[in-house]
């Protein structure tokens, strides 16, 4: 069972911008960090289940990291990318169906400013 994931991150107010916003789609609430603070968890309740940290020279930022949310609806796919879109992310695939992920497979993808793969999806 996975507990939480934390990406290094190269621009912490950048990243807080866009995940602040982006993941409240999803119903994610800030539950870990201050603004003062250099870091940021997300979750639905009082626990992160993901997590941004400033990095720095000893502990470089992730990228070409991929971190898959499931969500419960088409519409969510295509809010959480259009979104991200207008958020400054990079379309990486658009909401559709993904066959070769299996039949019922439904997800997009979107870059962050840190190029991590970040994808939406339903089966």
């Amino acid at each position: 069972m996975i507990d939480h994931i934390t990406l290094r991150v190269k621009d912490l107010e950048k990243s807080r911008a866009f995940y602040d916003e982006l993941l409240k789609v999803i119903e994610y609430k800030i539950v870990l960090g201050k603004d003062d603070e250099p870091f940021r968890g997300y979750g639905v309740d009082a626990d992160p289940i993901f997590e941004i940290v400033q990095a720095d020279s000893n502990q470089p930022a992730n990228s070409h990291v991929h971190i898959a949310f499931k969500v419960e609806s088409e519409e969510i796919v295509k809010e959480f990318y259009e979104t991200a879109l207008a958020l400054g992310g990079k379309d990486n695939g658009p909401p559709g169906p993904r066959p070769h992920y299996g039949e019922t497979y439904y997800a997009a993808f979107i870059l962050d400013s840190d190029e991590n793969n970040i994808e939406v999806c339903l089966y």
